[in-house]
């Protein structure tokens, strides 16, 4: 049987890694999450057009979207609190994004037949029912829940700290203030990157151009992560901390 010192020992040992892992996030995180979230991220989020999917609110989509990557991350957060383990998702994940940015594409460029002629069916069908959904505020949100599976070092070095927390509940915050800060920085760089696509010269890519970007970035992270082509990063130093600038 546990003694009631050994609980109370537990549970300081809970708020203590809580407080590290935040304090770190929030201190030695903003620099990184500026500076990776944005120019990763931002291309493959303004090819989702997160905006069209929420009556023409982008703020909302991406609300929506970041709530989705939260229920995932959280998910992964508890997990490697309670295990003391760092999660690694399956190249397998990373090609599947990819996949579902080419279908994306395909639809865009092709008549449905012709697209079920490249692929499968069955997933033409079912990333066209997804892309073409009128539940407009489920759409951002599964989105979300899907593109939180992509191979990011950033998430990396978050679920490590969730793990240093001994915790589900703190590893489960931890992740979650990842996602809130996150916001700041993917809402700048998609509404750069949307008005960019919407200049009078590239107004008319403004439909495919973000996601064939999308799809270039995400395959290239699918085969780097599977080691068949070499990782292209910059590390660098904050107070004494490498940091790792992965591009894919």
């Amino acid at each position: 049987m546990h003694s009631h010192s050994d609980d109370s020992v537990g549970g300081l040992g809970a708020i203590l890694g809580l407080q590290a892992g935040l304090l770190q996030i929030l201190f030695l995180g903003v620099l990184w999450i500026f500076f990776h979230c944005g120019p990763m991220c931002g291309p493959i989020i303004s090819g989702l057009r997160l905006d069209a999917m929420s009556g023409g609110s982008f703020t909302r989509g991406l609300i929506l979207y970041q709530l989705g990557r939260a229920l995932i991350y959280c998910m992964f957060g508890a997990i490697a609190g309670a295990l003391g383990a760092r999660l690694m998702p399956s190249p397998i994940l990373a090609w599947t994004i990819s996949l579902f940015f080419a279908l994306l594409l395909s639809l865009k460029l092709l008549p449905l037949n012709s697209a079920a002629n490249l692929f499968p069916s069955f997933l033409v069908n079912f990333v066209a029912r997804i892309s073409r959904s009128t539940h407009g505020n489920l759409r951002p949100f599964l989105l979300g829940t899907l593109l939180a599976f992509l191979p990011c070092m950033l998430v990396f070095w978050a679920l490590g700290l969730a793990a240093s927390t001994g915790s589900a509940g703190a590893g489960s915050l931890v992740m979650f203030a990842l996602v809130v800060l996150t916001f700041p920085p993917l809402w700048l760089s998609v509404r750069a990157l949307n008005r960019l696509w919407l200049s009078s010269r590239l107004r008319k890519w403004a439909n495919v151009g973000p996601l064939f970007v999308s799809w270039g970035w995400t395959t290239l992270m699918a085969l780097a992560y599977s080691d068949l082509i070499s990782h292209f990063h910059i590390s660098f130093k904050f107070l004494d901390q490498t940091f790792m600038l992965m591009f894919w």
